[in-house]
């Protein structure tokens, strides 16, 4: 309410190796669902998926992107989520100075 125009955008569950390891990535695939579909429902709502970025075009993880616990990001992986959530932020951005009056 504090802010009517905020626009949010939600980030997707990282599919880390570490949660292939311990076998969440049903549960991760769920919620990063769950979320689209939330954010597909709320206006100046929005939704980005990093994971295709940390991704092999079938789906391993580029491990080059996580550090020695295979959870946590390298710089190299935080280049590769950047280079998805820049884009998204800075098209939000234009939409909302072109919805000012």
């Amino acid at each position: 309410r504090a802010l009517p125009n905020a626009h949010i955008l939600i980030v997707s569950v990282i599919r880390a190796p570490q949660k292939r390891a311990a076998g969440l990535l049903e549960q991760v695939d769920q919620v990063n669902q769950a979320l689209r579909a939330l954010a597909g429902s709320i206006p100046k709502v929005s939704y980005a998926d990093i994971n295709p970025a940390m991704e092999t075009p079938v789906g391993e993880p580029i491990m080059e992107c996580y550090v020695q616990d295979k959870l946590h990001l390298t710089h190299e992986g935080y280049r590769r989520m950047i280079s998805v959530l820049k884009p998204q932020v800075e098209q939000e951005w234009k939409e909302t100075d072109a919805s000012r009056p």
